[in-house]
């Protein structure tokens, strides 16, 4: 019976995660904002608050209403991050 964990199969296991960190990056990119013109240890980030729907009436030269949203601000904290995982 084995005490241990082979090594073939630990760099198996590390270059699988390597491989679909990799292919998961670009598919999130999309959905994150990146700044790379800030100064200082944090940036704001404008949200635009949730809002209604309006009917389209139909009409030819009906009275459009305007929706004026709230606008919030979000603020990101550049921070050093560290996560050790203890491998066998």
């Amino acid at each position: 019976m084995a005490t241990g964990i082979d090594q073939a199969i630990v760099q198996q296991y590390s270059s699988q995660f390597d491989y679909q960190f990799q292919q998961r990056i670009p598919r999130l990119r999309r959905f994150v904002r990146i700044r790379t013109d800030v100064v200082g240890n944090q940036v704001q980030f404008p949200v635009l608050n949730q809002s209604e729907m309006e009917d389209i009436t139909g009409k030819q030269h009906a009275v459009t209403n305007w929706i004026d949203p709230q606008v919030t601000a979000r603020w990101a904290q550049k921070q050093d991050k560290t996560h050790p995982v203890m491998l066998d």
